[in-house]
């Protein structure tokens, strides 16, 4: 259950402020961009991807890929909420999961495992 506070902040029963860790592809550094800043705005503490390495071209090995894994699933262990950035349709006929690349969906099911809300953030509705 949320509530606002006075100041704008988006809470939990508890009083404490909501927190949502951002997740789907690294291809897509703009939308998580502008979803992190729309869950700021609406008063919630953001755990965003900090390595874009497909969108910036980072190359990563695989050591640091399994690090990047690790703390990723760390960030949803401290979340309240997931949201999920889906990827662009521009059919507009698939649904949320076919939108989602297999880690995402990984990371969805684990979300599911341990009684995170989650959520989506569809681009194609975006302005």
């Amino acid at each position: 259950m949320h509530t606002k506070t006075p100041d704008g902040r988006d809470t939990q029963i508890d009083g404490s402020t909501t927190i949502v860790c951002l997740c789907g592809s690294a291809s897509q550094k703009i939308d998580f961009e502008a979803a992190g800043y729309r869950e700021t705005m609406a008063g919630k503490i953001v755990l965003p991807l900090i390595v874009y390495s497909t969108s910036d071209g980072i190359s990563l090995t695989s050591e640091q890929k399994m690090l990047l894994g690790v703390l990723h699933y760390q960030k949803m262990d401290m979340a309240h909420e997931i949201l999920a950035i889906l990827k662009p349709d521009p059919t507009g006929k698939l649904k949320p999961k076919k939108r989602l690349g297999d880690g995402a969906r990984n990371e969805l099911k684990y979300a599911k495992e341990h009684n995170k809300t989650i959520n989506y953030y569809d681009p194609d509705l975006q302005q």
